[in-house]
C-alpha cells in the first residue's frame, strides 16, 4: 500500500513537472515569436491579455465542471485540447487568429489547472499532505531551474515554433501520467456540511465565502499570495532596470539571479516538511512571507550583485516553503468540492495580479529604483497579509 502511494505521488509530481517545464519554456518563446512576427510591445500585451482574461472568466465554469467530472479525466482531456491548440499556435500568421488561439489556450488551461489541483488534493489526502506538496513544489522548482536554461540556449526566432511543439508533447505526456493515477475515491463529505456550488453564481459565492471566512487560514494566505503575485509583476519590469541602472550590470545577469532563486526553491521544497511547527501551518507561512519581504526591502540599502543573489537565494527558499505550506493549508481546511472551486478561481487570478504588478511597475520606473524594488516589494507582500490576519486574530480572540 505504501509503495502504491509513493508511486502515485511521484507520478503526480512528474506530470506537474512536465506541465511546468513546457509552460516556462514557451513563456520565453512567446515574446520572441510575437515581437519577431508582429513587431510591437503593444501586440505582446494583447497576446498576454488574450490568454489571461479568458482563463479568469472561465473560472466559474471550471469550478462547476469539477463537481460533475472525474478530475483526472477533466485535466487530461483539457490538457490534450490545450496541446492541440498550442501546437498550431506558431503557424498562425494573422494576429487576430493568433489571439483567438491564445484565448483558447487560456480557456483550456483554466480547466486543466483546476483539474490538476483537485487531483493533487486527492493524492495529498491519501498520503502525507506536507510530503506530497514538498515533492511537487520541488519538482516545479527543478523545472524553473532547467526550462529557462534550455529555452535560453536553444531558442531563436528561426526555431521558436519548436518550443510550442515541445509544450504540446509535454502536455500530452503529462495527461498520460495523470490517467495512470489510481482512480480517486468519491469525495468525502465536507466536515462543515457545505455542498458543492449549485451553479455559476454559486461557484462565485463559494469562492468568496472561502476567502472571507474568518475561521479559516486560507483567506489571509490567499490575499498574501495575491500580494506576492503583484510583486512578481513589479519584479519583471523593475529587476532588469535595477541591474542596469543601480548595479551597472547587463540584463544577462538575470540568469544568475533566477538560478539563485530556483536553487533556493529546491532547497526550500526539501526543507518544507521540517518547517511545519506544532503551532500550525499558518504561523510558518506568515513568517516566511515576513522574512522574505524584509529581505527584499534591504535591496534599497545595499547596491551589490552578490547581495542581490543572496536575497534571491534566501527568498527562493522561503517562497518554495511557503508555497508547499499554502497548499497544505488549502487541502486540510477545505473539502474536495471547495478545493476545486477555490483553485478554479485562484490560479487565473494569480496571473491577473501579476499583470497588475506589471502595469503598476510603470508608475515606479521613474523613481529611484532602489526604493522602487525594495520598498514596493515590502508593501505588496506585507499589507495584504496584515489586513486579513489581524481581523482574523481579533475574531478568534472574541470567540
Amino acid at each position: 500500500m505504501r509503495a502504491m502511494v509513493k508511486d502515485t505521488v511521484w507520478r503526480l509530481a512528474s506530470s506537474l513537472f512536465l506541465v511546468q517545464f513546457g509552460l516556462l519554456y514557451t513563456s520565453i518563446c512567446l515574446p520572441i515569436l510575437v515581437l519577431d512576427r508582429y513587431g510591437t510591445v503593444t501586440d505582446l500585451a494583447y497576446a498576454f491579455g488574450a490568454r489571461i482574461i479568458p482563463s479568469v472568466l472561465m473560472a466559474p465554469v471550471a469550478a462547476r465542471m469539477l463537481t460533475q467530472w472525474d478530475a483526472r479525466k477533466l485535466a487530461a482531456v483539457s490538457s490534450v485540447l490545450m496541446a492541440a491548440v498550442t501546437g498550431v499556435l506558431p503557424f498562425a500568421e494573422d494576429f487576430v487568429v493568433f489571439t483567438l488561439l491564445l484565448a483558447a489556450v487560456g480557456i483550456t488551461s483554466s480547466v486543466a489547472v483546476a483539474g490538476r489541483m483537485a487531483v493533487r488534493g486527492r493524492v495529498a489526502a491519501a498520503a502525507d499532505p506536507v510530503r506530497v506538496n514538498s515533492i511537487v513544489v520541488g519538482a516545479q522548482r527543478v523545472a524553473m531551474l532547467t526550462a529557462p536554461l534550455a529555452a535560453g540556449t536553444t531558442t531563436s526566432a528561426a526555431n521558436v515554433a519548436l518550443g510550442f511543439l515541445l509544450e504540446a508533447v509535454l502536455l500530452v505526456a503529462s495527461s498520460v501520467l495523470l490517467l495512470r493515477l489510481p482512480v480517486p475515491a468519491p469525495p468525502a463529505a465536507d466536515p462543515s456540511g457545505a455542498r458543492g456550488p449549485s451553479g455559476l453564481l454559486g461557484a462565485v459565492k463559494t469562492y468568496a465565502n472561502i476567502v472571507l471566512r474568518p475561521s479559516l487560514a486560507v483567506g489571509p494566505a490567499t490575499l498574501s499570495t495575491y500580494g506576492y503575485m503583484i510583486y512578481l509583476g513589479l519584479r519583471q519590469v523593475l529587476l532588469p532596470l535595477y541591474l542596469i541602472d543601480a548595479l551597472g550590470r547587463p540584463v544577462s545577469a538575470l540568469g544568475f539571479v533566477y538560478t539563485a532563486s530556483a536553487i533556493g526553491g529546491i532547497a526550500g521544497a526539501v526543507a518544507a516538511r521540517s518547517l511545519s511547527p506544532r503551532r500550525g501551518f499558518i504561523g510558518v507561512f506568515v513568517w516566511c512571507t515576513v522574512i522574505e519581504a524584509v529581505m527584499f526591502s534591504t535591496l534599497f540599502l545595499k547596491e551589490n550583485l552578490v547581495w542581490l543573489l543572496v536575497v534571491f537565494l534566501v527568498s527562493g527558499f522561503l517562497e518554495a516553503a511557503a508555497t508547499a505550506i499554502f497548499f497544505v493549508i488549502v487541502q486540510t481546511e477545505l473539502g474536495n468540492d471547495e478545493q476545486g472551486v477555490f483553485f478554479s478561481f485562484f490560479v487565473p487570478q494569480c496571473e491577473l495580479f501579476i499583470g497588475f504588478g506589471v502595469l503598476l511597475a510603470g508608475a515606479f520606473a521613474g523613481v529611484d529604483l532602489l526604493y522602487s524594488l525594495g520598498g514596493t516589494s515590502l508593501v505588496v507582500l506585507l499589507v495584504p497579509l496584515l489586513l486579513f490576519t489581524l481581523p482574523r486574530r481579533r475574531t478568534a480572540q472574541q470567540t
